[in-house]
């Protein structure tokens, strides 16, 4: 076992808002010590590797725990076989017999939501075992014509339809065609003036990572996941294993157009009312609606991001004795209806609310970054949440260790 990069290696410092005494301030005890995430960096991983490093990460370091996260293509034993889970298991007895914890990190590199796609070996593990909840993206068809003429056209076949609406260019008319579709085309008699004719389809993207606005996909990945851990060592969580990490799951991905097949329905049961006729307003100012349109379609695109892996992980999470954190994308973003969609809607469901301090001369790493730091506080507090955590990723001449 090759030894780890500090290049590589991230603290996930977890600060608690209860009080500390004095004594336990000077001396802390392993809860509120550091919790590094444990890089498994691209090399064969072996037992002796694994109780050298970890001795020494304690001793040296004053380390609480850890987070294993295994990365590189040329790690081994393969990600989720038998060997590897013998591993893992080995280093949670090993923890125990250090006095320290591990918090199960859900993913073979990053971002969670693939099993290996990307920052790993390449192999798609969720999409090949779970091909239809697969991430998803929001496509426009358009064509613009005159008055006067017929619009006959195919009806799109690339993948979900969720809305046809002709737009009048000037004035901002809108028409849900939905009506005009009959044997698989879209047949409508244009009336006076200039017209934009648009089909909105919710199709696959080629990005391998669970549809994070989908509660059956994240469901699926913690059954690959998740599950996977537990069944092979459900004696150590609640005991060894007291935590669970996810890792930059993003709507920036799809091209900045995550979408997701029952949009329009989970609409109809939030609102009461369709969004075909919103979905203009997407892509263009639509009139005195704009704002309020775009406002209930991200506002519901953020509820079912949350709603779906972040509360999901965090339910299972504590129905196995161990509490959840994790972080987003992209924090510093004042606007982040295009990465985490609502970091408070994230927040709301976490056991313990987490951020990314990167180090280095990523240009985030100042002022943005403790502005994005400063939302889990009060979020923590106002939810009666006792802890926030915050990851550190170290460079070699930041390191302390």
């Amino acid at each position: 076992m090759k030894p780890i990069s500090l290049t590589g290696f991230a603290l996930c410092l977890t600060l608690s808002l209860a009080a500390q005494d004095r004594q336990e301030f000077r001396n802390p005890s392993a809860h509120y010590r550091p919790k590094p995430l444990w890089f498994w960096n691209d090399t064969r991983i072996t037992r002796e590797g694994i109780d050298e490093q970890m001795a020494g990460f304690v001793r040296r370091c004053g380390y609480g725990g850890f987070s294993i996260l295994p990365f590189g293509p040329r790690l081994a034993p393969e990600y989720l076989s038998g060997d590897y889970f013998e591993l893992y298991r080995h280093t949670a007895r090993k923890a125990a017999e250090l006095g320290v914890t591990l918090s199960l990190y859900d993913e073979y590199g990053f971002p969670s939501g693939s099993g290996g796609w990307v920052n790993a070996d390449g192999v798609p593990r969720f999409a090949n075992r779970y091909p239809d909840l697969t991430l998803k993206r929001l496509d426009k068809i358009e064509e613009e014509l005159d008055g006067g003429a017929v619009y006959d056209r195919p009806l799109s076949d690339a993948g979900t339809l969720m809305a046809v609406v002709a737009m009048e260019t000037s004035d901002k008319r809108r028409i849900d065609l939905s009506d005009r579709i009959a044997d698989g085309r879209i047949v409508w008699q244009v009336p006076d003036g200039r017209w934009k004719v648009m089909q909105f389809v919710c199709v696959e993207d080629p990005d391998r990572n669970m549809d994070y606005l989908s509660a059956d996909a994240a469901r699926a990945y913690i059954e690959m996941t998740h599950e996977a851990y537990y069944g092979r060592m459900p004696e150590e969580f609640g005991t060894t294993i007291t935590g669970t990490f996810f890792d930059e799951p993003t709507l920036y991905r799809a091209e900045g157009r995550c979408w997701t097949p029952s949009f329009n329905d989970d609409f109809v049961r939030a609102y009461g009312s369709s969004p075909m006729l919103l979905y203009p307003a997407l892509w263009y100012d639509i009139g005195p609606e704009t704002a309020s349109a775009r406002n209930a379609m991200f506002s519901l695109r953020a509820e079912l991001y949350a709603a779906a892996y972040p509360k999901l992980v965090s339910e299972w999470s504590r129905s196995h004795g161990t509490l959840a954190t994790g972080h987003q994308d992209n924090e510093e973003r004042e606007n982040p209806v295009g990465t985490s969609a609502d970091l408070m809607k994230c927040f709301k469901y976490q056991d313990i609310p987490g951020i990314d301090k990167i180090g280095g001369d990523r240009p985030s790493t100042g002022t943005a970054r403790s502005r994005c730091r400063k939302p889990t506080e009060p979020w923590a507090t106002s939810l009666g949440t006792r802890s926030t955590a915050s990851r550190r990723t170290s460079t070699p001449r930041e390191s302390t260790c």
